[in-house]
């Protein structure tokens, strides 16, 4: 028996007399159809099936052969039941609508010039028998009469058994109005498959379909069109263009093994491919596939050339491997001779850029996936418009828009995968997660040499990667990576990758997506490990962005765009853009390890940035051994919050400059916390280092970068901490924190193994450094530093401490102590021991409010090392107050000094402007030596100076050899009160001077001191007082010039209109000496309108007077100068020009009491003749007399009095002379002046308090 070949042989119908009486009838040359053909009667009839049983049946070339359709029949079944092939050369057809049924278990050949003409379903089969649904068979192996049958006959459904070695060969055009079954051991099938409705292609074994280049092969089916091959489908219908299956419903391809499918498919329902058992089938194919569904597409793994899934429904597949092209007819390309095929080349994507792509299977291995397409805005699915079978607008089996696969391998250079429901979507098929496993196209996988392949995801709803993609490349240039979703994209310890080894540049990695949520070690990660440049990394999220947790061995999640070791190239950098970024123990790191400048980190977020915990959270950095700068790290968000030990690090640890850091939020910055286990803050680092040899010698080189925050309001808490530091050689970055709002900088912490860290902002030269530090700037519209918050400038190396400056519009406040560590809050400038350069400078500008110092805070700038302290600067529109001491008892204080162990140095000045100055409660203002450099200068500018129980100084300490500063001091009021003290002082060394101009000076208890104790004429310490109005000393005031010693007493100059020295209420007076223990006495000289109560005499402790001493123990005594015109000091007393008034002749003063006066409460009005008003109320007012300031009489309040003297005269009050009174007392003005009353006043102890305005309720 020949399989499958056949020879032209004319019609050959023989029946085999199985019927008996009802034997099949053939009538050659019968009319049928307008056409002359052999038409087959009789048969047996069986309700409304018909039976025929054939011995022979064959059909010549340019033959019509017939089945009679006689009336009621619904299907006729034919079987042949001799041994030989049955060859349909020509036509076959039914007279009639009827189905068609021809079993022939020896084998069916089609030639190519058959073909069929049935209305109907036609069924060819090898099977030995058809097995009814009651059982019964017509069997061609063991024919008998055919069965009773009471059913209708559902063609296609149940077969006997079959031979495998039974072959249906077809070579012609086979097209039926309904169903069209070939059914057989094995199918062998070229020319074109046409079924109205369902084609079913069966194989007990095997399937093989073929085309040639003259010849195409089509299978059409207007519904179903299924292929089954039990053991294997082997198709390849690729060498012409116009080949391919066709169904306008769904197509199924069924195999227990896998389908070998070149071939193009084209479904108006769904496409899939099967196992016997249901489960989804592999495909494999040499050549280029192309899949067009209206529905859905299902397959098993995938092995071969470029792959093309256009479906209108989802697409599932398992494992996918591309490993070749194809020729431009076979696959989608812009080449491609079919006009719809090659439209489908162009692919718009759905970012905003919207990137165009080009898909070229041709020329590019490639995975082509697209799912959920609306057909219509292609102008409708294409099907097989030759043959007119298919309905292609109606979407049949489109369940979603989804798409899951398993792995996914480029096996080919210069792959593509393109992975999209985004292709002209169908917005009303819904989309769920595209989930796919390992994407790779790089060479070390797919084992070849050249570029590696491109990956393109664009995808409506959420993306899962679970395992990696990586377009990474030795041979060749890494593929770029594009993830695009409107929904979320997930890495659960998954990784995005396309790493440089060779010397092409880096793949770039695009992700745009509604939310990023990274988690369990996923990394993203564009690298160069060889000499290239790496690439970019540019994440765009309209929700968040999420990087959490580590892997199971400890890697971080995050993003890495590294220069690895012994690697050359630039870094492309980090950018994301997100609604808000969330990064817990995280990390975005642009390392340097070789040579080449990192990539800078871009964050801009429209809501709020929070990084949580990792000390590496962002890093930008040149690691040692590495050349180059690093790159910088930018923040924009509404807000932005550091904490739990998170840190954004800039460091060089090389030769080349560290990255910048800057963070804008249009809301707050937070930088809080610390590590739970570890000494570890919260905060942003710069630093130039550290990085030594063996020797200890520098390796890192270069500056540091500047740390920058703009915001509305900055908040650092509980030991966060900001830094800009230099190790080794260059220079450190500055700080700078701007906010509109405020900036508060606050506490401490400790954690659970007990360390402490303060919340600090600092900028260092570290030991063994040679380069200078930043500055550091806080601008807000308030600045505080409380419980313990520091801000450090200082230097232990070889360079230039920062300079600390703050300006504020409306308040600064530095207050209190740590609760949990003595540190106060404040901000040091200091040169360390070892350190060689000049201290930073502290500048406070408030430019409308205040400034406060209080609860034991500090500004500190001193030297320890070989350098000049910086000078601290403020200036205050308002109010400064330095007040109190903290829990421990330590002042609340701005320092300078130099100190003992300094090799060579002076201290800073000290220089205030502002409305007013208090120093209060224990406060002090120091500008002190301990060493061999001078003190600082202080000088003080301000209208109201207040010393109450504070200490201004600038003193030369016991080991001191340099010399003490000078304090200056201009101002309208200055009071020195409750023990407070203004002093330049020397131990050994030469003590400074005091010069102090002011309007009005008031001692109560208050001390000014300049003391020395070397000799010569240039040691002494001097006070030079200008005060315009008023000098007051009461309550054991002191002024002293005193020198211990051999010293010379220090000059005291007094220049003032009036000098007063209360009665002491005390053992001792209010003093003014210039004393000298054994050297010569000082000079006092006083310049005064008026001096009073206080004379020149030996100032002796527990005396109970006022003097003026410019004594010496054992040596010369000094001189004091009193200048006060006409007045005699000695006395005490002015000389009156005239005898005295007698006070019956004047007015008595008007102080009531219960209505009444008494003569004895009222005191003396006695003239002196020097001004004023005359001597007798009977002598004339001449010139310009001085009239004291009305007073309050009764109940008349000073407001009235000014209300009514602010009023415009009138005729008659001009008319009138006005009241003059004498005075009774006088008292002292707010602002220092001496004012007449007519009342009488207490001179034996001082009003209170003395600087409210008086009227006869105060008394």
């Amino acid at each position: 028996m020949a399989w499958g070949f056949y020879a032209p042989v004319l019609a050959e119908i023989i029946p085999d007399g199985t019927l008996g009486n009802e034997a099949s009838r053939v009538t050659p040359n019968v009319e049928v159809k307008g056409a002359l053909a052999d038409l087959i009667e009789g048969g047996a009839t069986r309700g409304a099936n018909l039976f025929h049983s054939l011995a022979e049946f064959n059909v010549g070339e340019l033959q019509r052969v017939y089945f009679a359709n006689p009336s009621g029949i619904q299907t006729i079944l034919t079987r042949v039941t001799g041994g030989n092939i049955s060859n349909i050369l020509g036509t076959l057809g039914v007279d009639g609508p009827a189905n068609l049924f021809l079993l022939n278990p020896n084998g069916i050949v089609f030639g190519h010039k058959a073909r069929l003409d049935v209305a109907g379903s036609f069924v060819a089969s090898t099977a030995n028998s058809l097995v009814f649904g009651d059982g019964q068979e017509f069997s061609a192996t063991s024919p008998e009469a055919p069965p009773l049958l009471t059913i209708n006959i559902t063609p296609g459904l149940q077969y006997g058994k079959y031979d495998p070695r039974t072959r249906i060969t077809n070579a012609g055009n086979l097209a039926v109005g309904q169903d069209l079954t070939l059914a057989a051991g094995n199918l062998d099938l070229q020319g074109q498959l046409d079924a109205g409705r369902n084609l079913t292609l069966f194989g007990e074994d095997t399937v093989t379909i073929r085309d040639s280049v003259a010849q195409p092969f089509r299978a059409s089916a207007g519904g179903l069109l299924l292929i089954q091959g039990n053991q294997s489908i082997d198709i390849a219908a690729h060498n012409h263009t116009d080949s391919g299956l066709f169904a306008g419903q769904d197509l199924r391809l069924r195999s227990h093994n896998p389908v070998a499918g070149d071939a193009h498919y084209t479904a108006g329902g769904s496409v899939s491919i099967e196992q016997l058992d249901g489960l989804p089938g592999n495909l494999f194919s040499p050549h280029d596939p192309i899949i067009l569904a209206n529905g859905d597409v299902s397959l098993g793994n995938y092995t071969g050339a470029s792959l093309h899934i256009l479906a209108g429904g989802s697409v599932t597949v398992g494992d996918i491997e591309i490993n070749s092209t194809d020729t431009a007819d076979n696959a989608i390309s812009p080449d491609n001779s079919n006009p719809f095929l090659a439209s489908l080349a162009n692919v718009t994507l759905s970012d905003q850029a919207r990137t165009s792509v080009v898909i070229d299977g041709s020329n590019k291995p490639t995975l082509d996936i697209r799912a959920g397409i609306d057909w219509t805005l292609l102008g409708g699915f294409p099907g097989n418009t030759d043959t007119g079978n298919l309905a292609p607008n109606v979407v049949t089996g489109a369940t979603s828009a989804d798409i899951t696969i398993g792995d996914i391998s480029i096996q080919a250079p210069n792959g593509l995968v393109l992975l999209t429901n985004q292709y002209q979507p169908n917005g009303s098929n819904p989309s769920n997660k595209l989930e796919i496993g390992t994407l790779r196209t790089d060479d070390d996988f797919g084992g070849f040499v050249g570029n590696s392949g491109e990956v393109i995801i664009d995808y409506r709803g959420g993306i899962e990667i679970s395992e990696r993609i990586d377009a990474s490349s030795a041979s060749g240039k890494p593929g770029d990576i594009t993830v695009i979703t409107n929904d979320e994209l997930s890495l659960d310890g998954s990784f995005i990758i396309s790493n440089t080894f060779g010397t092409e540049k880096g793949g770039d990695i695009t992700i745009d997506t509604g939310s990023l949520f990274a988690t369990n070690g996923a990394q993203i990660e564009t690298s160069t490990f060889g000499e290239a440049d790496a690439g970019k990394i540019t994440i765009v999220a309209d929700e968040t962005v999420t990087f959490e947790g580590n892997s199971e061995n400890g890697e971080a999640t995050g993003i890495f765009n590294n220069i690895e070791q012994d690697a050359t190239g630039n870094s492309g950098g980090i950018s994301i853009t997100t609604g808000s970024l969330f990064m817990n123990d995280a990390s975005l790191q642009s390392r340097i390890k070789g040579q080449g400048n990192g990539g800078d980190v871009t964050i801009i977020a429209e809501d709020q940035v929070l990084v949580d915990k990792n000390k590496d959270s962002i890093v930008t950095q040149a690691d040692p051994d590495a050349i180059g700068n690093a790159g910088d790290i930018s923040i924009d968000a509404e807000s932005v919050t550091i904490t739990n030990a998170a840190r954004l690090v800039a460091d060089t640890k090389a030769k080349g400059n560290a990255g910048n850091i800057t963070i804008k939020a249009r809301d707050t910055v937070t930088i809080d916390g610390i590590a739970s286990n570890a000494n570890i803050a919260s905060g942003l680092r710069s630093r130039v280092g550290p990085n030594r040899d063996s020797s200890n010698k520098p390796q890192a080189e270069g500056e540091g970068g500047d740390i920058t925050i703009e915001a509305k309001s900055v908040f650092m808490t509980n030991g966060g901490q900001i830094s800009a530091e230099i190790y080794d050689i260059g220079k450190a970055g500055n700080i700078s924190i701007i906010a509109e709002d405020e900036v508060i900088i606050d506490g401490g912490a400790r954690n659970e193994n007990g360390n402490s860290l303060a919340t600090i902002i600092f900028t260092r030269v570290r030991p063994k450094a040679v380069g200078n530090a930043g500055k550091v700037l806080i601008k807000g519209g308030s600045v505080s530093l409380t419980n313990g918050a520091l801000i450090i400038s200082e230097t232990d190396g070889k360079g230039n401490g920062g300079d600390v400056e703050i300006i504020a519009r409306d308040r600064v406040l530095f207050d209190g102590i740590n609760d949990l560590f003595p540190v106060n809050s404040g901000i040091v400038s200091d040169i360390q021991r070892d350190g060689e350069g000049n201290g930073g400078e502290i500048r406070i500008t408030v430019t409308e409010g205040s400034l406060a110092i209080t609860e034991g805070a500090r500004l500190a700038s001193g030297t320890q090392g070989k350098g000049d302290g910086g000078d601290v600067i403020i200036t205050v529109r308002d109010q400064f107050l330095i007040d109190g001491v903290d829990i421990n008892d330590r002042p609340s204080r701005i320092l300078t000094g130099v100190d003992p162990r300094s090799t060579g140095g002076n201290a800073g000045g000290i220089e205030i402007n502002a409305n007013s100055i208090s120093v209060t409660d224990g406060a002090t203002l120091g500008a002190n030596t301990n060493g061999n450099g001078g003190a600082g200068n202080i000088i003080l500018t301000t209208n109201t100076l207040t010393v109450d129980d504070g200490v201004i100084a600038s003193a030369a300490e016991e080991k001191a050899t340099g010399q003490g500063g000078q304090i200056k001091i201009d101002t309208d009021s200055l009071k020195v009160e409750d023990g407070g003290i203004i002093t330049v002082r020397s131990e050994k060394g030469v003590a400074g001077n005091l010069d102090i101009t002011a309007n009005s000076l008031l001692l109560n208890n208050g001390t000014l001191l300049a003391e020395t104790q070397l000799s010569g004429g240039e040691d002494r310490a001097n006070i030079t007082l200008n005060v315009s109005d008023s000098i007051v000393m009461l309550n054991e005031s002191l002024i002293s010039a005193e020198a211990s010693d051999q010293a010379m007493g220090g000059n005291i100059t007094i220049d003032t209109d009036v000098l007063i020295a209360f009665p002491p209420t005390g053992p001792n007076g209010s003093d003014i000496i210039a004393k000298a223990a054994q050297g010569q006495g000082g000079e006092i000289t006083i310049d005064a309108e008026d001096v009073r109560l206080i004379e020149e005499r030996r100032a002796i402790p527990g005396n109970g007077t006022n003097d003026i001493d410019a004594s010496s123990d054992s040596g010369p005594q000094g001189i004091v100068t009193i200048n006060t015109g006409n007045l005699d000091p000695s006395r005490g007393l002015n000389q009156l020009p005239i005898n005295l008034t007698d006070p019956s002749s004047l007015i008595v003063a008007s102080c009531p009491r219960s209505g009444k006066i008494s003569v004895d409460e009222l005191g003396e009005f006695i003239v002196t003749g020097r001004g004023g008003i005359p001597a007798s109320p009977f002598d004339p007012i001449i010139g310009q007399s001085i009239i004291a300031d009305w007073v309050t009489l009764d109940d008349q309040t000073l407001t009235e009095i000014d209300n009514n003297q602010s009023k415009t005269p009138s005729t008659e009050q001009n008319s009138q002379p006005k009241r003059i009174v004498e005075a009774q007392g006088w008292m002292i003005g707010p602002d220092g002046t001496i004012i007449l009353t007519s009342f009488p006043t207490d001179t034996t102890s001082p009003p209170k308090p003395w600087y409210h305005y008086f009227s006869c309720q105060n008394l």
